[in-house]
């Protein structure tokens, strides 16, 4: 009986082209989802989407080949390609496969919902497995990739099982040497291509800025391998933007303050009138809300009627920008005036670090409050229960909180369901005579969007489950302050809402603005008071702008300002491995990978203006490294509680 050999080179080939043809569907897969977002000049682009995209495709196959490549020719060479290397290489084939199968489809819906390619941010999600099995369960999106990604993984297993039989022939069929030689070298040197993925030798090998080819953000994420862009995100969260002995001293300049404290280089007085009669604070962070789905900005299809209503009552700042694209981002922000570095899950750091910030709840708790965090979710996601309990919050109120009943969708307890069983909380403070800050984290506007099932609840606007979502959510914030208006405390109370983050909506740049924009209300009974200050600021500025109307004084250690008395020069903000910068007219767009442009976004303009705005460019770059990098040092050096020894100029 003739023995048998593996014709190695032939098998490998096989191996690329498979993969490639994955890669390939699941950019087709990304055109098709999001082919209504393109405009005529972008669909002339998708053929070059194509092209380019080969390139990240064979770099991240090429990487995948290097270990049997090197096995296939050494032990070709030895005559030892027998039937135990064949299932080995099976084996090996099938697992890279799988690992890349399960990297390329979670990219297919994080795209879908960031409307980013997978990057290192992902890791926010893995504090909280259970979390994430519940929503992949609760949401059909997620049934149709888990069933997408059995059935391809059981095609390619019959497939390279087919290919390595094909692929085995008798010992007297197999190249000769000097062919054997002729195909080494031949592929070994387009592994050695594909691994730069160019033929360029001069320049480095390819980078994630390479698939930023046109002044098109939907084009240029569609382009990159989603493998590709993971693995290159890994090596973005060392935050050394500028130098700390240029970045601390230009704080204190940029934020108009006098630096005396050299061990808290943040640190300055907040003053006020300290009035003795404290006003009770309710902050309630809304999930995704994007100022495209309100009216307030000009949205025509009527699904925030309430909040709309009350900004025009309210002192409402329209230009205040999130921190971040993550929940952890939002409440993090909100609450500590430290903004997102790209990332970093900013409650998980702290909590792992002990890190105490001298933030909203802790100097309201010095000022005699009583305070309570209320999430309809899951206390353990992003780390909240070992974050806040230690950061100033009396209590804090999660789905374990509530019976089965109440729980109606995977992330939770429905808006009007913890608004209605929480108010008893309040109730219960005002009666010993004791100010209270509740700060309500609501859920009913993240996906998968299910409604609870409840007569009390009118027919909602909205042709989409997510549309009818945010009606909801502005119909059960409406149910809360009715429900308050008959309660003794509610002339004494302040109402603030804010976003955690935006949504992906309107997408026109590499960084979606809608996933940045959102309002700022703040809502008192008491007062006869209806401002509109569209000065731009900053999430990080709701707690100090806060406080600064509710006059109690504090020691700010923070990089947020008192939008009463302060105007920024720009916003800045993060999303995982991009920077965004802005003022009234231009929006500066940074990705690590390199590539910056510079867009007037109010005209939606895609012409990137980098060059003929050189200057600004470089006033916008400092302003948001000087801050990112001050609240990198901040949290190293573990100077974020309240200052001490300090002799603080007044502010």
């Amino acid at each position: 009986m003739r023995s048998k050999t593996i014709r190695p080179f032939h098998l490998l080939t096989a191996y690329y082209l498979l993969v490639l043809v994955f890669f390939m569907l699941c950019r087709t897969v990304l055109i098709l989802q999001n082919f209504s977002e393109f405009n005529s000049t972008e669909i002339d682009l998708i053929v070059a989407t194509f092209l380019r995209g080969f390139l990240f495709d064979s770099v991240v196959i090429a990487y995948s080949l290097i270990v049997p490549t090197i096995f296939c020719i050494v032990l070709y060479y030895c005559r030892l390609m027998n039937d135990a290397v064949r299932k080995s290489l099976k084996i090996y084939f099938n697992i890279a496969f799988l690992v890349l199968l399960v990297v390329g489809v979670s990219d297919l819906g994080y795209f879908d919902f960031y409307g980013s390619r997978l990057n290192s941010g992902i890791f926010s999600w893995m504090g909280s497995p259970l979390l994430i099995i519940k929503t992949i369960i609760s949401d059909s999106h997620y049934w149709i990739l888990l069933l997408i990604t059995i059935v391809i993984m059981m095609v390619f297993n019959k497939l390279i099982s087919r290919i390595i039989t094909r692929f085995t022939k008798n010992e007297n069929q197999a190249l000769k040497l000097p062919s054997a030689i002729a195909y080494s070298v031949v592929f070994l040197g387009f592994l050695f291509l594909g691994l730069r993925g160019s033929i360029d030798f001069e320049n480095e090998p390819l980078q994630p800025k390479d698939a930023l080819f046109s002044p098109y953000a939907l084009v240029n994420n569609i382009t990159i391998n989603g493998v590709f862009n993971f693995a290159h995100s890994m090596n973005n969260r060392k935050i050394e933007f500028l130098d700390n002995d240029i970045a601390l001293p230009s704080v204190s300049k940029y934020l108009n303050f006098e630096a005396n404290n050299t061990a808290y280089p943040l640190a300055r007085f907040q003053d006020a009138k300290n009035d003795t009669v404290k006003k009770n604070l309710v902050l309630i962070i809304i999930e995704s809300l994007s100022a495209n789905q309100m009216g307030l900005y000009g949205g025509n299809k009527g699904l925030t009627p309430f909040l709309d209503s009350l900004a025009k009552a309210s002192i409402c700042y329209p230009n205040i920008y999130t921190s971040g694209v993550h929940t952890h981002n939002g409440i993090y922000s909100t609450l500590y005036g430290h903004p997102a570095l790209l990332d970093r899950v900013g409650l998980r750091e702290g909590a792992l670090s002990n890190l105490s910030y001298y933030g909203l709840p802790h100097i309201l708790k010095e000022n005699g409050y009583a305070t309570s965090f209320l999430i309809g979710g899951d206390k353990n996601f992003d780390s909240m229960q070992a974050f806040l309990p230690e950061n100033g919050f009396d209590q804090l109120v999660s789905q374990d909180d509530f019976p089965s009943q109440d729980k109606v969708t995977s992330w939770g307890v429905s808006d009007h369901i913890l608004f209605n069983k929480t108010i008893w909380m309040m109730d219960s403070v005002a009666a010993l005579n004791q100010p209270f800050f509740m700060n309500y984290m609501t859920i009913s506007t993240h996906t998968p969007w299910d409604l609870p099932k409840d007569n009390a609840i009118p027919d909602l606007k909205g042709e989409t489950k997510e549309e009818r979502s945010y009606a909801y959510a502005d119909w059960s914030i409406q149910q809360l302050l009715q429900q308050l208006k008959n309660k003794p405390y509610y002339d004494n109370t302040i109402f603030a809402f804010v976003a955690d983050h935006g949504q992906r909506f309107d997408v026109v740049y590499d960084m979606p603005l809608a996933y940045h924009h959102t309002p700022f209300i703040i809502f008192d009974p008491s007062a006869d008071t209806a401002i509109w200050d569209d000065k731009v600021g900053m999430q990080i500025d709701v707690f100090p702008t806060l406080l600064g109307y509710m006059n109690l004084p504090f020691e700010n250690n923070t990089l947020g300002v008192n939008l009463k008395n302060h105007t920024r020069p720009f916003a800045y903000f993060t999303a995982d491995d991009k920077i965004g910068v802005l003022d009234r007219d231009d929006f500066y767009i940074e990705n690590l990978n390199g590539f910056k442009a510079l867009y007037k976004y109010q005209e939606k303009s895609t012409v990137n203006t980098i060059e003929d705005n050189l200057g600004k460019v470089l006033e916008m770059q400092r302003y948001a490294y000087t801050m990112l990098q001050s609240s990198a040092y901040t949290i190293e050096n573990r100077v974020v509680g309240k200052p001490v020894n300090a002799n603080l100029v007044q502010r």
